[in-house]
């Protein structure tokens, strides 16, 4: 079951290649934020009060925006405190929490990381969400998170990954 699993995630994956092709996307910037990232050009950003950085969104389905955020802050914490103290807090406070996966994450800038995907419940909706932690030279942590539903995790999987892939740093 795991390997047909795997081997669908990696045919959506190149299914969705070509929607990234340069003359299909465009860029986030938040230079105040020391970071971009590229998105579907279809895709919409939106600013939502409260949080600092942009938001990109795909056209809801079922009443939901597929979604990616950035979040982003300097502490004190090694990176790998950093990334089991987020998903320790993430199994903590979410409704009918369930891990997926935890594995390492390489952008194609060469920042390292790991990629954290889970489900769980919230508004009434199951939700599945990739959590892509980074850390930079400078010690910034930031947490890419795309967010569906769970129904559409195997399209928008294969996406947030590609979104990910892209993520670079000026800090």
């Amino acid at each position: 079951m795991q390997k047909k699993i795997i081997a669908l995630s990696f045919f959506l994956l190149l299914f969705t290649i070509p929607l990234f092709s340069q003359n299909k996307v465009k860029e986030v910037s938040e230079p105040e934020g020391g970071f971009s990232y590229l998105i579907p050009h279809e895709w919409t950003i939106d600013k939502i009060e409260g949080m600092p950085y942009q938001i990109a969104r795909d056209k809801a389905v079922n009443g939901f925006h597929p979604n990616i955020n950035v979040h982003q802050e300097k502490n004190n914490f090694t990176f790998s405190e950093y990334v089991k103290a987020n998903i320790a807090d993430i199994k903590k406070n979410e409704i009918d929490y369930l891990e997926i996966t935890t594995e390492d994450f390489t952008t194609t800038a060469g920042l390292k990381g790991k990629k954290h995907s889970c489900a769980n419940k919230q508004f009434g909706k199951s939700l599945f969400h990739t959590y892509y932690f980074f850390e930079t030279v400078k010690k910034y942590k930031f947490i890419i998170t795309g967010t569906c539903l769970i129904e559409d995790k195997y399209k928008y999987s294969p996406v947030f990954d590609v979104i990910a892939k892209s993520f670079k740093t000026v800090k």
